[in-house]
């Protein structure tokens, strides 16, 4: 464990698809890790293949701060919650860090979020998921800031979408153990991160799930989000005005099995909230929640909120 940073960033590694792709993202992962001085522990799908073998070596030659726990995956479909779960046994720190392998953030992020952690119980972060255009203008300089100052003046070309809340979560490493980790009937992608925000949240009673949280839209516009996707981004609004925001660099989709992955876990996910429902029936708000908090709180921090106008970019792409 690298001194000074109470926190181990747990991220997986499969190459069951995009190999050559999540190969070269794991090394500049890594490299990104080990130039801000954290502890990496990453759980590996080891389906015996050519990849899988370059890269257990390559760790073991170039990367000291990365801890690889290699699990048995010839005969298992993907799935993260497992691949989590496992490595996770192994952080020794305070704080733990999910981060996926396509995810580019700095020291600053990490510090943030350790902060944050020890503040409120747990940090939760926004996404910019990048295109292919933005990500190749990334790659020149690797200033995230810089990124989103250009997108919040509207340089639309540079990102696809925000997703807020994203899967880079800290929080520490007993309440992890505590709520029984990541689901791991989840397989394929989708759904399991939510589940464990749930979970989270409903942990620290910090949640409570009425008639319209069972709603399951995704949006442009996320602030015009409603259900369990606004009640989860609640509480990540602070960290879009703080600009506390990670990056997803881009990739493409598997869609041979992307949406019969998701079609699965959304029935499993949706009659876990289900069961969860605890409040009376809830009617429609004029306003989206999460435009009322945004307004609230740029207030409370003093911010412009004009200057994050691109938040309510509601354009349907093939317009």
């Amino acid at each position: 464990m690298k001194e000074g940073i109470p926190a181990t960033i747990v991220t997986t590694v499969d190459f069951c698809f995009r190999p050559l792709s999540i190969f070269f993202r794991a090394y500049k992962f890594f490299k990104n890790c080990n130039n801000i001085n954290i502890q990496v522990i990453v759980g590996h799908a080891n389906r015996s293949k050519i990849c899988d073998f370059l890269f257990l070596m390559m760790c073991k030659k170039k990367f000291k701060n990365i801890h690889i726990v290699s699990f048995d995956f010839k005969n298992v479909k993907n799935n993260n919650s497992i691949l989590r779960n496992i490595s996770s046994k192994e952080v020794k720190t305070k704080f733990i860090i999910f981060s996926d392998i396509d995810l580019y953030f700095d020291s600053d992020i990490i510090k943030y979020v350790i902060i944050d952690a020890e503040r409120n119980k747990f940090s939760i972060l926004p996404c910019l998921y990048l295109s292919k255009f933005g990500t190749k203008n990334f790659n020149k300089d690797k200033n995230r800031i810089n990124i989103i100052n250009k997108w919040l003046l509207w340089d639309i070309r540079n990102v696809l979408h925000l997703a807020i809340p994203s899967s880079f979560i800290c929080l520490e490493k007993e309440i992890f153990d505590k709520i029984h980790g990541f689901d791991e009937k989840y397989e394929g992608h989708g759904y399991e991160d939510f589940d464990f925000m749930v979970r989270l949240l409903n942990y620290y009673n910090c949640i409570k799930f009425n008639n319209k949280s069972i709603i399951d839209k995704t949006y442009i516009a996320p602030l015009f989000a409603e259900g369990f996707r606004a009640d989860l981004a609640a509480f990540c609004i602070k960290n879009i005005i703080k600009k506390k925001i990670v990056l997803h660099l881009y990739h493409k989709k598997n869609k041979k099995t992307y949406k019969s992955d998701r079609d699965k876990n959304r029935i499993i996910f949706l009659n876990k909230i289900s069961s969860m429902i605890t409040c009376e029936k809830v009617e429609n708000v004029p306003v989206p929640i999460l435009i009322s908090l945004f307004y609230r709180l740029c207030d409370y921090y003093n911010v412009d909120s004009s200057s994050y106008g691109v938040l309510f970019f509601n354009k349907p792409k093939n317009l």
